[in-house]
């Protein structure tokens, strides 16, 4: 799982919805979902306010991520 932000909008790249990226709708803060599947993804802010962790529900699937890195064009 892939999450990816290109002019100002998110997406998710997740062999589950093939090798094109989805785009994410903001639902909240950190709370963000998906038209295309039934797809809700949880941004978990530390106390200094980053992120580093997030928590996928793919219908009954759920999913842990981890940031691994910053990726700067």
């Amino acid at each position: 799982m892939v999450a990816t932000l290109d002019n100002g909008q998110l997406y998710l790249q997740y062999g589950g919805f093939g090798n094109k990226p989805q785009e994410l709708f903001p639902e909240s803060g950190t709370q963000f979902f998906m038209t295309s599947a039934p797809f809700v993804i949880d941004f978990q802010r530390e106390a200094d306010g980053s992120v580093k962790k997030a928590k996928g529900r793919n219908g009954a699937e759920d999913l842990d991520g981890e940031k691994i890195a910053d990726v700067k064009p």
